[in-house]
């Protein structure tokens, strides 16, 4: 078995990059998730009201779950990442524009909030 990112790496990736537009349209039998339902709803045991509800039932599941999670913090960092980890968390090392970017956006929040709460 394998899987398919239909998406990119993170927010800031961009997949046009390395995949063609029809890439994706192409994929062998398309998505998995996609074709359970469809063969659930062939064969009578699923069916589109029922997939309605559960669809609200996890939105607010997730909305609620994420609300109790922010106030208990974010992997122990508080509730919020140290400002600098924004940089560390995509390439084993950072590209030197992406160097420059983070010295930057460290030296305008140093000059915003003093050198106490540069990370913060």
């Amino acid at each position: 078995y394998f899987t398919y990112r239909a998406e990119g790496h993170s927010t800031s990736d961009d997949p046009s990059g390395y995949r063609s537009a029809q890439e994706r349209e192409e994929w062998p039998l398309g998505d998995p998730v996609m074709r359970l339902k469809k063969h659930l709803i062939a064969i009578g045991e699923w069916d589109l009201d029922r997939q309605a509800a559960m669809d609200i039932e996890c939105a607010e599941l997730v909305k609620a779950t994420t609300k109790e999670a922010e106030k208990n913090g974010i992997l122990g960092h508080g509730l919020h990442h140290p400002f600098h980890t924004m940089f560390e968390d995509v390439f084993e090392e950072l590209p030197w524009h992406l160097e420059e970017q983070a010295d930057q956006a460290i030296r305008e929040r140093i000059t915003k909030f003093g050198s106490e709460r540069p990370f913060g």
